[in-house]
């Protein structure tokens, strides 16, 4: 009996573990929550805007990715006090040609390739678009066919083969 309420408290705190792992997941503790703190908006505008993936360092959710026209924003909180530099890696063949912040409640400075600044108020913001720009030296894009157009190609071929062996026979 003693055992068998050991398993189930080993069974419930694992349990409770999970949970506590599973809720946590994906929360960013900068000191703070969202509405003791400031806003962040990181927003890409590229152009050309071919989905290319732009990856940015944060100080408090890590690695992120934009591309534009999809996926070009991403938002989060920081606390009062709390300092945050953004960086974007800029990608081959691209150029990061202006970076642009609007901010309320928030001081801050531009760094090579990012931003950096501090939440001074409750309830602060700071949104900032980074532009970039394709140098135009983009490896050439060489079309494929798709698996169904291989597969077609492939049956195509098969049925050309079948044609000439039927002829050869009745000839």
């Amino acid at each position: 009996m003693q055992i068998k309420n050991f398993v189930m408290f080993l069974a419930l705190s694992v349990l409770i573990t999970v949970f506590l792992v599973i809720t946590s997941a994906g929360t960013v503790n900068a000191g703070s929550g969202p509405n003791n703190g400031c806003t962040v908006v990181i927003t890409k505008s590229a152009s050309p805007a071919d989905n290319t993936s732009f990856t940015f360092h944060s100080n408090f959710i890590g690695e992120f990715v934009l591309s534009d026209p999809s996926n070009n924003s991403a938002s989060y909180p920081i606390g009062i006090g709390a300092i945050e530099e953004v960086v974007e890696t800029v990608p081959e063949n691209w150029e990061l040609v202006d970076v642009q912040c609007q901010s309320m409640g928030v001081d801050g400075d531009f760094i090579e390739n990012g931003v950096a600044f501090e939440c001074l108020t409750i309830g602060g913001s700071v949104n900032c678009t980074f532009f970039n720009e394709g140098s135009g030296t983009a490896p050439a894009q060489v079309p494929a066919l798709s698996e169904g157009g291989v597969a077609v190609i492939a049956v195509l071929m098969l049925l050309a083969g079948v044609y000439v062996v039927y002829r050869r026979k009745a000839a």
